[in-house]
């Protein structure tokens, strides 16, 4: 034992000795010093990065290298980068002395036009939030209901213009509510990447892939943005928030709080009718909610370390608490031949209390100057919440008050791993592995309560449920660049374990593990000077989300209700997309989507009364072919984004009676203009309209929307002051109608769509010269399953 020791104690010392450090200082053409300069030693034979520096006051040092040939690189911000070979000295220690840098030379080169708005790509389109209305939006929910390509319809369900429903990410995280979207500031919000073909790299579930990319400060110093925004609409509401940024050298911290508060209101209008050999009865619900968000907040708190210029570790908090509660007028007047006109009344008083943390921990490295990386990350993510709604109804029921009570508690872990290999001549391969483990438990109570306000038995509807779910996924794909051709083609693995049961059903509603595979391709060739054509193909999955599987019950009154469906199961879609783009700006796409086991709403009537539910299904399949032109353009003072496409949608699904068949094509403008008037303020004209069109069972009705917003800047573009007004021609609605045997079904919803909201930024803080970014690539894709 002794020897072993003394064996590795003299080749710790070897390997010591043998090691040595380079120095040096880094100037400019005035002998300047530069700081902040990126100092990385590359292996000459392949360009691997061996270690790497940052020369913060123009000064540099790197140890711990045994090379017998080192190639050093310098980079900075507006110089030419400079490289330089040495050899292993004899000793411990290598000065290389004074290293000149030139500045980036900018000859007959002058700026002239902003940064695009909109930007299409092989597989997306890229919107530049931070320099468009769309900052002034109020939230990222609203952002996304003005953006191309996207369509919000009934419960905020978010849809990618045929294509389908998306996942979303904030900053690379899929969100788990669409609260979240609700109270991020649309001010935050750096751009969005409608992504309709996302690689194999991204976690397989959902149709298409919407990225939010938030603002990051990665200049060195600090800076601290102060924003308001206040909504007048019927109801008054209004956001606060404060984020703060600072920087220096190695070390970075990032933080953030945001407060909301106000009042949001909506109405929607339900007919239905039923029909009867003897009578036809008709339903006519005003449904009017008033929601008052009471005490919400948001908050992220991010510290990042960069030991070196090629490595960077993110430790990041986001969290939540939401405070919303609710009051509910639901007039349903009953018309009968027979019977004459009767009504039912009921009032809701609803509470809903929310909580979301998600810890997250981030390393990544840089392996060579061709794009070569690592990155390792896991991730703890914990929601709760919970819903209480006290229902009082003018019925002739022995009861007439109710209590309805849910609860839910969702815990995910999650861990990633990917490694990208580059080579100079264009090749690439990535390869990645995840795995996530979701646990999901709750229970509903629904029942009558009598005058003591106690629960009355037998009229009590009890659930407790538990699921557990496991995901392991792997993907590889490589990719080959050419002069005028690139090829991406991949392959993504996902083994999905579930298992839940249910007291109401007394039996296991999912016990079920398959293992799926979905190849995804890409093809882009640039056929002429500024023409591009693309083609890919992808294998996608829709997991039911976990709201809509629990056996909750909406109530409305005692003839309407909202109920989860334990028996979905996932559906799953091929996509396949034909593109010609030019410029990276103007494109014509034809897409064609076809989904099987497609999940969408029903609505069903009781064989024996005349009540009515609504439940998430799966029905047999959906086609979807939707043809895209895109016509942007853009001056120093004009831009304009064009959008025009058609969607025709096929379903097939089964009822009572036999096979329905619906087909229907949908119409769709999205027209953008921006005037920028030099030194007065910018006017922008937005216009978005859809045609009527099928989703699923329902043929949902026209909408408009005309948003116009004024700006101006002051204080050195310091603050920024916006008015903004929102569906100025009182068209924008959310609306639908069902005929099916023997009853049809009719709704249509109106909201504070027609506001005015004033939007007041303002910033201040000392910035130098930038330093480096950090990564945070970890994704969450369950975590969407979240909606509430």
């Amino acid at each position: 034992m002794k020897n072993l020791i003394g064996l590795l104690a003299i080749f710790w010392a070897f390997t010591v000795q043998s090691q040595y450090t380079i120095s040096g200082k880094i100037v400019d053409e005035k002998d300047s010093l530069v700081p902040f300069a990126n100092v990385l030693v590359l292996n000459p034979s392949d360009s691997s990065i061996v270690k790497g520096s940052i020369s913060e006051d123009g000064n540099f040092s790197i140890d711990g290298l045994n090379l017998t040939t080192g190639l050093l690189k310098v980079a900075a911000i507006g110089y030419d980068p400079v490289y330089k070979r040495f050899l292993k000295p004899t000793g411990n220690k290598l000065d290389l002395g004074t290293l000149s840098i030139n500045t980036t030379e900018m000859k007959g080169v002058e700026i002239v036009a902003t940064r695009p708005i909109f930007v299409s790509k092989g597989d997306r389109i890229e919107v530049d939030v931070e320099n468009s209305s769309l900052s002034a939006q109020g939230n990222a929910f609203e952002v996304l209901r003005s953006s191309p390509k996207i369509m919000i319809g009934s419960n905020d369900n978010i849809t990618v213009i045929g294509k389908g429903t998306p996942m979303i990410y904030i900053d690379n995280q899929p969100i788990n509510s669409v609260e979240i979207l609700k109270s991020l500031p649309s001010s935050e919000i750096r751009s969005i990447e409608i992504i309709e073909n996302p690689s194999a790299k991204y976690d397989a579930a959902g149709s298409a892939v919407i990225l939010i990319n938030t603002k990051k400060q990665n200049l060195n110093g600090y800076q601290i943005s102060l924003l308001n925004n206040t909504k007048l609409g019927r109801k008054v509401s209004n956001y606060s928030s404060i984020s703060a940024d600072y920087k220096s050298g190695k070390f970075g911290i990032q933080g953030f709080y945001g407060f909301f508060f106000g009042r949001n209101w909506n109405i929607n209008n339900i007919n239905r009718s039923v029909y009867n050999p003897t009578d036809t009865i008709d339903m006519d619900n005003d449904v009017q909610n008033v929601k008052h968000y009471k005490g919400n907040h948001s908050y992220r708190l991010s510290l990042f370390y960069n030991p070196d210029s090629v490595s960077n570790i993110n430790l990041k908090y986001n969290g939540y608490v939401r405070n919303i509660g609710s009051s509910v007028d639901n007039s349903n007047y009953l018309t009968s031949k027979n019977f004459g006109q009767t009504l039912i009344y009921s009032n809701t008083q609803g509470q809903f209390d929310a909580f979301g943390n998600t810890v997250q921990l981030n390393y990544s490295r840089d392996l060579d100057t061709n794009g070569s990386m690592i990155y390792i990350g896991g991730q703890y993510s914990q929601y709760a919440g919970e819903n209480k709604d006290s229902i009082s109804e003018n019925n002739e029921f022995l009861y007439p008050n109710r209590l309805n009570l849910n609860n839910s508690n969702i815990n995910f872990t999650s861990g990633k791993i990917d490694y990208e290999k580059k080579w100079a001549k264009g090749w690439g391969i990535d390869i990645g592995a995840k795995y996530t483990y979701v646990f999901n438990e709750g229970d509903s109570r629904f029942s009558d309560i009598d005058i003591n306000g106690n629960p009355v038995v037998g009229t009590i509807f009890d659930d407790d449920f538990q699921y557990n779910e496991h995901i392991l996924a792997g993907y590889i794909e490589g990719s080959k660049t050419w002069d005028k051709l690139f090829i991406r083609a991949g392959v993504r693995t996902e083994w999905t374990r579930t298992k839940g049961n249910s007291q109401q059903f007394n039996q296991a509603i999912a016990d079920t593990g398959y293992i799926n595979f979905f190849p995804n391709f890409l093809l882009t060739w640039d056929f002429a000077k500024d023409w591009e054509l693309s083609m890919n193909y992808g294998r996608r999955i829709n997991r039911p989300s976990f709201q809509d599987m629990t056996p909750y019950v909406d109530y409305v009154d005692s003839l309407s209700a909202f109920i989860g469906n334990p028996f979905l199961t996932p559906s799953y879609s091929h996509e396949a997309e034909l593109s010609i783009i030019f410029k990276e700006f103007a494109s014509l796409e034809l897409g064609y989507t076809y989904t099987e086991n497609a999940i969408t709403l029903f609505v069903e009537k009781d064989p024996t009364s005349n009540a009515f539910i609504a439940q998430e299904r799966n029905i047999d399949y959906q086609q979807s072919l939707s043809v895209g032109l895109n016509l942007p353009y853009q001056l120093k003072w004009w831009t304009t984004y064009n959008g025009f496409g058609m969607n025709y949608n096929i379903s097939r699904f089964e009822l009572d009676n036999g096979l329905a068949n619906p087909r229907k094509p949908m119409f769709y403008v999205y027209l953008y203009n921006k005037l920028a008037i030099p030194k007065a303020l910018d006017l922008e004209i937005t216009y978005i309209y859809h045609s009527s069109g099928l989703q699923g069972v329902f043929e949902f009705f026209p909408s408009h929307n005309l948003i116009v917003s004024l700006s101006r800047k002051f204080l050195d573009d310091k603050l920024q002051i916006r008015v903004t007004g929102s569906d100025l021609l009182r068209l924008q609605n959310q609306g639908g109608e069902s005929t099916l045997d023997g009853f049809n079904v009719r709704y249509q919803e109106f909201w504070d769509s027609f506001n005015a909201r004033i939007s007041i930024s303002y910033r201040f803080g000392e910035l130098k010269k930038k330093g480096d970014n950090y990564k945070s690539k970890l994704d969450r894709d369950e975590e969407k399953r979240i909606k509430n």
